[in-house]
């Protein structure tokens, strides 16, 4: 399955007049579409999600005939709302887990065999999530005060933890559940999570700002192991599902305690943008911890231009699937249909300027939305109170609807009217539309620190993960309760899904990396703020649109960037 929500830190550059680069071969170009994962590509999957009500990828196909796209759509919305049906008629409740779920005496003898008593809390004395410190007296076995397995439930069947041990230590890969399928559930509420380990961190976003490299740094640490996938979206796609289907993404309770583990994780960046899956997180998974990061504004917005709108709309022409041009050429014939990069900021800017406005209509409709909740109505209240400005939902709130069958945003119309030809309407649409809005990381964060403390959240600049000390990732595993780690031989390794390398598994080396950066006219190279392809006074404009957002970010979450 294909998951990308802007995830990949690119490198990747395009042409100076801020449309593309050509590729030097065939093989260049097959690696950059086979790269191309938009999140929308889950959409036939997406009939379980709190977001959708059966909806049909086929009905934003806007570029075929109009009777074949109402055909479409009438089946894309029976069969979307047949699953939707089928997945919610049967569908319980969910359970809600305690921080502290009882689950029996943890088996003591692991103790001093693959954990230590100082394991529980490091240097800067804080805790992986879910544990304790075990109570030593003397020369006495340890004992924990509670009776929890960190963040594991005990196994339902007895455990020769002997027997387990020797596995971890043959079989380097943990072991993980069978997972439950997407249709119905294997269990019921009320049930046991037996076997079941939650995760002690999660990686919310955002998009375009190396999730994959820094998922990959934290679990190179001994003690933490990987889910089975690195997005599992659970929360965002999937959350009519139980929650044991979550949770059986994650090593199993033998696994994990045989192996010495102190924690598991995941990484799902599309989490980020909306305050209900912020909501839903808190509500059913209380305990783990977050981990936010960003990348330079300007720089992300550049770099999700070409990965969520060149990249795709390239990729549609070749196919023949837009209308004035026919597939199969060269890139440079493509070029005068595509929108440019400065076409489509300066219109969204505009667009942003009018709905983020003290007073204005993102902050009007967020506060419509949201100030009958609970939750959300003790932050609006805190935060008038204390002076500050409204929350606001910028994916809801600030780019609307689709105008028309050529007009998918209303931002967009002048521009499409004085360029009929240029492809704009691609299924990504969320992602072309908010190339500024997802860099201003600071508004959709102040969601999730409305559910969460302070003490919860950890905001990474991405440029420190260049940093092959491992340094960086050393505070961030104090902050995580991990013991401390030389990061450097991980980190040393790369980057994971940037540029022309995609995949989340395999690292770019730093030598390729620094190649394709440096390269004249290569595909990776990186370009300066003064270099993307901006008149100086929007460049400026820009600039200086993001510094109060990025410095209500740096005061909320106690973390500068060198993004100046």
């Amino acid at each position: 399955m294909m998951h990308d929500y802007e995830e990949s830190a690119d490198l990747t550059d395009a042409k100076s007049n801020g449309t593309i680069k050509t590729a030097n071969s065939k093989k260049q170009n097959e690696k950059r579409l086979q790269s191309f994962e938009i999140d929308e590509e889950l959409q036939p999957m997406r009939i379980a999600s709190s977001h959708d009500k059966g909806e049909s990828k086929c009905c934003q196909n806007l570029d075929i005939p109009l009777l074949l796209a109402i055909l479409c759509c009438v089946v894309g919305f029976t069969f979307a709302g047949y699953g939707y049906y089928e997945s919610n008629k049967n569908s319980p409740e969910h359970i809600i887990i305690n921080r502290n779920s009882n689950s029996g005496d943890f088996p003591m003898e692991l103790m001093n065999k693959v954990y230590k008593p100082e394991d529980f809390t490091n240097e800067a004395g804080n805790s992986p999530s879910f544990w304790e410190k075990p109570i030593c007296q003397g020369k006495g076995p340890c004992h924990f005060d509670s009776n929890t397995w960190g963040p594991c439930y005990q196994s339902e069947n007895e455990v020769d933890w002997s027997t387990e041990v020797h596995k971890s230590e043959v079989h380097s890969e943990p072991r993980y559940h069978k997972a439950p399928s997407r249709f119905g559930t294997s269990k019921v509420v009320g049930e046991s999570l037996a076997g079941y380990c939650r995760p002690g961190f999660i990686i919310i976003g955002a998009g375009k700002c190396a999730t994959s490299s820094l998922y990959h740094y934290l679990v190179g640490h001994p003690r933490v192991l990987p889910a089975n996938q690195k997005q599992i979206h659970y929360f965002k796609y999937y959350s009519k599902y139980n929650m044991e289907w979550y949770l059986g993404h994650f090593p199993t309770t033998e696994s994990f305690l045989s192996s010495g583990a102190l924690m598991t994780g995941e990484a799902s960046p599309g989490y980020l943008p909306y305050p209900d899956v912020s909501n839903m997180v808190a509500d059913r998974l209380p305990g783990p911890k977050l981990i936010a990061i960003g990348r330079d504004p300007l720089d992300r917005s550049w770099s999700s231009y070409r990965y969520n709108y060149v990249t795709p709309a390239l990729d549609r022409m070749k196919k023949g699937r837009h209308k004035p041009v026919s597939g199969g050429k060269s890139d440079e014939e493509y070029e005068k249909y595509l929108f440019t990069f400065e076409e489509l900021v300066r219109a969204e800017l505009k667009n942003l300027k009018d709905c983020l406005k003290p007073g204005g209509r993102g902050e009007i409709a967020a506060r419509r939305s949201w100030y009958s909740h609970d939750w959300a109505k003790a932050e609006y209240d805190r935060r008038e109170n204390a002076g500050l400005p409204g929350l606001i939902e910028l994916d809801k709130h600030c780019y609307g609807n689709t105008v028309n069958i050529k007009v998918p945003r209303a931002q967009w119309t002048e521009l499409v009217a004085q360029n009929p030809d240029k492809i704009i309407n691609l299924p990504n649409i969320h992602l072309v539309q908010s190339l500024i809005g997802r860099s201003l990381y600071t508004l959709p964060l102040e969601w999730w620190y409305a559910n969460f403390q302070s003490d919860d959240i950890y905001f990474v600049c991405t440029e420190e993960l260049r940093d092959v000390s491992g340094e960086p990732m050393n505070k961030l595993g104090q902050f995580l309760g991990l013991p401390s780690f030389n990061f450097s031989d991980v980190v040393g390794e790369g980057m994971y899904n940037v540029g022309f390398n995609q995949g989340y598994d395999k690292p770019t080396s730093w030598e390729d990396i620094e190649k394709e950066e440096n390269a004249e006219g290569g595909l990776g190279r990186r370009l300066d703020k003064s270099e993307i392809p901006l008149p100086d006074d929007l460049r400026e404009e820009i600039i200086t649109f993001f510094k109060p957002y990025n410095e209500r970010l740096f005061k909320r979450t106690g973390r500068r960037c060198n993004w100046d």
